[in-house]
């Protein structure tokens, strides 16, 4: 591997915020702020000998893939035996780059190129004012002057310059990078993680209004409006022990989740049944709850989520279930797990399958996910059918498409049960199908 690939994105590499980045960058460098939070992040990194070497030429390769990325185009496979060569084919395809400009991704390229290339990947119209510079005139670089994402030069006369054929240093894609992700100009993108998302037309944006929840002294979170009927819910599995469901039930709950099963997310990912799940959902039943139920799945693949959906059938055929058979598939984030390398079109496929399954056997489908999974792994148009159950701990959700249920904290107290328990509120009467059940979204 070439030594210009010291500049690609994803290297293991963490940064203390107070610890000397590199012997060649200090706080006195006019690139210091943006190497310092590119680094932190693990966007950029240096050289083995603790240098970043900023005055360095960047490559074609370099330069594509993180004006790319930081323009939120979604990351490339290799392609014709480079590591940069996917970015190269989506540039071309989509017109960023002109072919005559292509002739070695390991050669260093030139200001001009790399500023037209994002200024087309961030779909900025040509500027009509006046350009600063003196060398150069052309109107994709004036709109990134607009927009503050580049800025030039003064040269010995005094005049402000562009300098379109010099090659572009280290500091200076560094620069650029950084200010594209700050700046307000990813029109029909979400921002997630210093990401870029588009924004998928066909999925519905949340219709809430984040003032007007409240959790009162208990833990119990409401939504002050009238015209919104919610409901106190909770999520159980074997974890929670022993319930007394009587105490739950007078304690406000209304309806629960109870875990059926699960797969292992060790390699030979095994099916496993909650070893509560019957006195759950009996015991659920018996003090009046509307009762749902969800299965932990690592699936890797359609045929693995339709298995899980089967066995889940199996569990609850005896059962009369109110609410939702929910899909649950999570990243393991603390563990090296089977599903870490599950793509988002495989992770789609799989949430359909399970629950076309469900919906096939009568019952009600749901998927949950909370952001990160919402917004990285899942296309969320592909499985929109389903009600979503969309999980993010804080004082009012944070996500900008809709979901139907909120589970808003995994350390909540409820009369009946010992210890934390998963605590939902729920916007919508779940025990009618989602197509019937149809709600007004807001835009």
């Amino acid at each position: 591997m070439k030594k210009y690939l010291c500049l690609i994105l994803a290297v293991v590499m963490c940064i203390s915020a107070n610890a000397v980045l590199y012997s060649d960058v200090a706080e006195g460098n006019w690139f210091y702020p943006y190497v310092s939070d590119l680094s932190e992040k693990n966007i950029i990194t240096g050289y083995p000998d603790g240098s970043f070497k900023p005055d360095g030429d960047v490559t074609l390769g370099e330069a594509l893939k993180l004006i790319l990325l930081a323009a939120g185009i979604p990351a490339q496979e290799p392609a014709d035996n480079h590591w940069a060569g996917g970015y190269l084919k989506y540039a071309l395809e989509k017109g960023y780059i002109a072919d005559k400009t292509v002739e070695n991704l390991d050669e260093y390229v030139d200001r001009l190129t790399i500023v037209q290339t994002a200024a087309k990947a961030l779909e900025l119209s040509e500027s009509e004012n006046e350009t600063p510079f003196s060398d150069t005139d052309d109107a994709l670089v004036t709109a990134m002057v607009d927009e503050g994402i580049i800025e030039g030069s003064i040269d010995l006369s005094g005049n402000k310059v562009f300098d379109p054929d010099s090659f572009l240093t280290r500091a200076e894609v560094s620069a650029i990078v950084y200010r594209i992700n700050t700046a307000n100009v990813h029109e029909g993108q979400i921002k997630y993680r210093d990401k870029w998302y588009d924004i998928l037309p066909d999925v519905p944006v949340s219709s809430y209004d984040t003032s007007l929840f409240v959790k009162n002294e208990n833990g119990i979170m409401t939504y002050a409006d009238e015209s919104r009927q919610t409901h106190l819910g909770i999520d159980v599995s074997s974890h929670q022990g022993e319930i007394d469901w009587q105490k739950v039930a007078s304690s406000g709950v209304e309806f629960v989740f109870v875990r059926v099963g699960y797969r292992g997310y060790g390699k030979s990912g095994s099916l496993n049944v909650d070893k509560n799940y019957k006195q759950n959902i009996e015991g659920a039943k018996s003090a009046g709850l509307k009762v749902g139920v969800y299965f932990f799945s690592q699936a890797t693949s359609m045929t693995e989520a339709i298995e899980e959906a089967r066995m889940t059938l199996d569990l609850v055929k005896d059962y009369e279930i109110d609410y939702p058979i929910v899909f649950d598939w999570e990243i393991i984030g603390t563990a090296s797990a089977r599903t870490d390398n599950v793509s988002s079109v495989t992770l789609n496929s799989a949430a359909n399958a399970f629950c076309d399954v469900i919906k096939g056997a009568g019952y009600i489908p749901m998927v949950y996910f909370n952001k990160h999974v919402g917004y990285t792994k899942y296309d969320l148009s592909t499985v929109k059918d389903n009600y979503f159950w969309f999980a993010h701990y804080s004082d009012a959700p944070d996500f900008y498409y809709d979901f139907d249920i909120w589970q808003y904290t995994a350390s909540g107290r409820i009369d009946g049960i010992k210890g934390d328990v998963d605590m939902n509120i729920s916007f919508t009467d779940l025990s009618i199908p989602k197509e019937v059940n149809k709600k007004d979204y807001t835009d």
